[in-house]
This record gives C-alpha cells, structure tokens and sequence, in this order.
C-alpha cells in the first residue's frame, strides 16, 4: 500500500478496535502472524511506525488479550523465537549476526522489544514469560555476550573509525530496558514462592521444537496437569546457571591455562584459566548484567530476604566466583585504561564508548551494574 492508502487503513483499524470482539480477533491474528512479520520486517520490509506494529499497543497493554494469545497461541514464546532468529545469523542458533549489519545500524529488532516491554507491564504475564521463555531468553543473552571485543592498538593510530559500536551499544541498552520490565513482579509478596499454574507449557517441548510454530504443543499442554511458575529464586538460579556456563564456554575457547592470581587480587594464586579479555575487552556484558539487574531488585523487598540467603548459597564455587568477579571487572578496567588515554590509538571513539559506560545516564544499566555484581559476589569469595 502507498502511503496515503496505508495511512487510511491503520485509522480504519484503530476505529474498529473500539469493538472488544474485533479487537480479540486482530490479536490472535497478530499472534499468529507474528513469526512471519518480524522476519519481513529484519529482511526490510515496512518502515519503523508504519507497520502492524504500531498497532499492537492496542491490545498487548491488557491482560485479557495477552493472557488469550500468550497461553491459547505461544505468544511470548513465538516473539522470544522471532527476537533470537532475527539476531543470529541464518542458519546459525549460536551466533550473533556481524554487528555492522544494517538490521542491528538500523535497529530493525526494535518493535519486538517495544512489544515486550509492552506486555512485562502486566506482572503476572511477567511470570508466566519468565516461567515459559527464560530459557531461551538466556540463551540469546548468551550468543550476545562480549560482543564487539576490541583490542588495543599499541604502535599506530587507526586509520579509519567506524560506527558499529554504537550497534553493539543500542542493542545492548535495549535489553537492558527489557530487564528492567522483567524484574517488575518481584514486588509481589507471591513471588518469593512458586505458585500453581495450569496454563503454564512444558518449556522443554517447546525448547525441543526449535523455530516450528508452537501452537499446538502450547495447546495440550494447557490441557494436561499445569505446572508452577517460576519463584524469584527459580530465576536468580537459572540465570545464574546460564552466566556460569558462558562463563567456562568463553574461557575455554579464549585463553590458556596458567597459574595466576584472579583479577579481583585475591591469594593464594589459583590454577586459572586466563581470559583473553586481558587482550580483548567489551563493555558488553548483557547476562552479567541481567543477573545484576534481578539480584538488585530483589534487594528491595523484605519477602525476598530468604530468597537472597537461599541463592548465597549456590556461590560455592571459587573459581565461578572468580568469573563472574573478573567480567564485569575486565569492563571496569576496560572504562579506566580508555579514561587514562591507553587506548587514544583507538581514536575518539573509545572515549564516546567510556561516556556511554560510566556517565549518566547510562552508567545505571553498565558499571553500576557491573559494581553491583563484584561486590555481591565478593560476600560469598573464599
């Protein structure tokens, strides 16, 4: 459709959606559809505000539409698979797409975030999310990790400065939103414990269907015996799970074994993997920071002080502990080498990078976060 044509039925729509039952019917068909637009859309086609997207603001924003699709129609789960498709290469379920893509330059991924920031302002679809989608969620947060590693140029100056980190920087800050969203049901008293759910689907069906639609697995498993949502403590231990194992992934893949003392200058020196973020460094850290973001919020509320004590428990391990201490601490080093002027080979860019990194307002969702995460981790170091 022209412009003027496209314009005359988005106002015909949004006239009809006045009409509950119309409006139930354009949501399961957004639902179902939705696999389909969001690979369009990563392909190039429609133009940001001018597409079906625009509408579901209309719908998504209340309980009884998203609580229809998300449990008669996989929903979420279909957005969380559209999301993770459009972001890794074709082909590929492990990895990113290159962050100089035009889908990534032109944040072509941006209605799905939007979509979900939409929905996680209704607390109990946020758990049921949480419940049914986490996993893969972490799995996306996983394949994004570290990425557009830079390494220090010691002898020239670089000769051309690109613009992909500001790529690497928009898609990461947009799920940083995300997870500021997600975190929003841990005010409830509820969520310190599971709670029964017959709507909730067999997450490990749906893992094993891959990218095939799941509508009809969401369908008889909302027959069968529910399951429980997942406790605040659930979550803390899964992603907690998940950054762990990208954690011994990246070490095993980058680094050599030497013995050396940890990052966070702790004795005696440990048999440990040294990271090739000692070469390479990233201020992109979106499972750490995911981690954080859940471990702060739960911080806030009394009912979650056991929860707090419980999950404590699961930081047993001293060389996970040194990880999960090193990352966001490589990060921090990375913002005090740029600010001292090591990296000025680099061009000017690096100082842009360190503003976005460790001044407001964006200093909230990367170093205090990755302050956060060090000095939790350091009440449970051996």
């Amino acid at each position: 459709l022209d412009k003027k044509q496209s314009k005359q039925f988005h106002n015909l729509l949004l006239t009809l959606m006045a009409d509950q039952e119309f409006k139930m019917k354009v949501s399961v068909a957004y639902s179902k559809s939705y696999s389909t637009l969001c690979e369009l859309f990563g392909e190039g086609f429609g133009i940001n505000g001018h597409t079906v997207f625009s509408l579901s603001v209309q719908f998504l924003n209340r309980e009884q539409y998203v609580s229809e699709i998300s449990h008669k129609h996989s929903f979420l789960t279909n957005a969380t698979m559209s999301l993770s498709n459009m972001l890794m290469e074709p082909g590929s379920n492990h990895m990113l797409i290159n962050v100089r893509s035009k889908l990534l330059s032109r944040r072509r991924y941006n209605p799905i975030i939007s979509d979900f920031k939409i929905v996680f302002i209704i607390p109990e679809m946020t758990r049921f999310f949480i419940t049914t989608s986490s996993k893969r969620l972490l799995k996306l947060l996983h394949n994004i990790q570290f990425m557009h590693a830079q390494v220090r140029s010691t002898t020239v100056h670089l000769g051309y400065e690109d613009k992909e980190w500001t790529n690497a920087f928009n898609l990461c800050l947009s799920f940083s939103s995300i997870f500021d969203h997600l975190v929003g049901w841990f005010s409830l008293e509820s969520s310190a414990t599971r709670v029964y759910s017959n709507h909730v689907c067999d997450v490990e069906m749906l893992d094993d269907l891959g990218s095939a639609d799941t509508s009809i697995v969401a369908k008889q498993s909302s027959n069968e015996v529910g399951n429980s949502l997942m406790s605040v403590e659930d979550i803390l231990k899964a992603t907690y799970a998940s950054t762990v194992h990208w954690q011994v992934d990246y070490l095993r893949q980058h680094s050599v074994e030497q013995r050396v003392p940890s990052l966070s200058l702790r004795n005696p020196p440990i048999a440990y993997k040294l990271p090739s973020t000692l070469v390479a460094l990233s201020f992109h850290l979106p499972l750490h920071r995911c981690l954080a973001t859940m471990i702060q919020e739960a911080l806030k509320y009394p009912h979650h002080i056991d929860t707090i004590a419980s999950f404590l428990k699961e930081l047993t391990d001293p060389q996970q502990l040194s990880s999960l201490i090193d990352f966001p601490l490589s990060a921090m080093l990375f913002s005090v080498q740029v600010k001292i002027g090591m990296w000025r080979r680099n061009g000017t860019s690096m100082m842009d990078q360190l503003l976005n990194y460790a001044d407001v307002p964006f200093c909230r969702v990367y170093r205090d976060l990755d302050q956060l995460l060090i000095q939790f981790a350091l009440l449970q170091y051996p």
